[in-house]
């Protein structure tokens, strides 16, 4: 027997016995790795050809391209950058810590759509308006889904770097991802009106409220 503690995901596969539901576990499991590590590496190879689609004058943006946006605006995208592309972004797979898995996942992809929005912005990518409000599109559609769910009781421990205040401030908690996704809305309708000034001032405004949350419920480190 396996035991009472299998996976959800695993009980079709109750009835192998021994040695076989073991390696269809493994087998599973390296699949579900397998498509994180493409998805990655499709991203990485996106952002790459934009790079080097630059001609000589655009990999070195010039000042002037620089002071197009407020100095306080580029530097809260700056932070924001910081944020959203550090490597401790990229979300972890676990089926014991399914609330976990879902909540880092969930961050990583608001991550990928809106790091690029940030890098158009600082002139590290060629700016494309078109690829501009699909980013903005996808993360409309990213924060309408029920961010909650990955912050379930009891989901305090293991792989993560959310806070206990999380759990202890559910509320205030809410109100924050709440108005993530109000900036979220109000960049998308900058970025559909075509005005670059606008939509400079939603990306700071975006990420000054995922900043918020942030700053006091996430951990710089792993807690467990």
């Amino acid at each position: 027997m396996h035991g009472s503690a299998i996976p959800r995901e695993y009980l079709p596969l109750a009835h192998v016995n021994g040695d076989r539901f073991k390696k269809l576990v493994v087998t599973r499991r390296l699949r579900a790795l397998s498509v994180q590590f493409m998805l990655v590496r499709a991203v990485t190879r996106s952002i790459h050809c934009d790079i080097i689609a630059y001609d000589d004058k655009l990999l070195t943006p010039t000042g002037a391209t620089m002071r197009k946006y407020p100095r306080k605006i580029l530097l809260a995208v700056t932070a924001v950058a910081v944020i959203t592309l550090s490597p401790a972004a990229i979300s972890h797979l676990n089926d014991q810590e399914v609330s976990q898995s879902y909540r880092q996942s969930w961050f990583t992809m608001i991550a990928l759509n809106f790091g690029p929005m940030v890098a158009m912005l600082k002139g590290e990518i060629p700016w494309n308006d078109d690829q501009m409000a699909v980013y903005a599109d996808e993360l409309v559609i990213l924060t309408s889904m029920d961010g909650m769910r990955g912050f379930a009781d009891g989901s305090d421990k293991g792989t993560t770097r959310a806070k206990p205040g999380i759990w202890e401030n559910k509320e205030d908690f809410k109100a924050k991802m709440d108005d993530m996704a109000m900036a979220v809305q109000a960049l998308q309708e900058a970025v559909n009106s075509g005005n670059r000034k606008a939509i400079a001032g939603n990306i700071a405004a975006t990420g000054k409220a995922c900043k918020a949350c942030h700053d006091e419920y996430k951990s710089k480190n792993y807690l467990y």
